[in-house]
């Protein structure tokens, strides 16, 4: 079961991950007015049906694999899930609906502070991801050390 869970983790880190960094490529690419609205929508349809999802299922995933909550790094790990997930339905989903609302209504200036939101929380989310990943390869490796953890486990 705990071989399951985790690759049902890297899973959801893989399609979490893959998905924000094709976000940032497109994005890079983007020289037109059509492709700028291809791209949001593409955006906007990836974050609800891709990103999101995988999103829950590695915080999910991860928590499982951790256990009941009571060492500081198991509230961390909870806790910065928590956060993601608040930030990327707070703000960030919001930012990138407003996004491709703005470009068809052809309102730059909403457009351009939407995207200024969306990228300003989506940064967040990845340093709380990246504090995350350095949590969790942090405790095993010190698990490790102490003989308190075998790759069977």
């Amino acid at each position: 079961m705990r071989t399951l869970l985790k690759t049902i983790h890297f899973l959801g880190l893989s399609l979490f991950l893959g998905s924000i960094v094709s976000y940032v490529a497109i994005g890079i690419v983007v020289d037109s007015p059509a492709a700028q609205a291809f791209s949001r929508t593409y955006v906007l349809t990836g974050t609800t049906w891709v990103t999101i999802p995988a999103l829950w299922v590695l915080g999910l995933t991860g928590i499982m694999l951790s256990g009941i909550p009571g060492a500081l790094w198991q509230k961390v790990k909870v806790i910065g899930f928590v956060l993601v997930a608040l930030n990327t339905h707070v703000f960030i989903l919001p930012a990138i609906s407003n996004s491709v609302y703005f470009l068809k209504q052809g309102e730059q200036d909403m457009l351009e502070q939407a995207l200024h939101t969306e990228a300003v929380a989506g940064f967040v989310n990845l340093a709380l991801t990246i504090t995350l990943m350095v949590v969790a390869v942090g405790k095993l490796r010190a698990a490790r050390r102490a003989g308190q953890y075998s790759e069977r486990s």
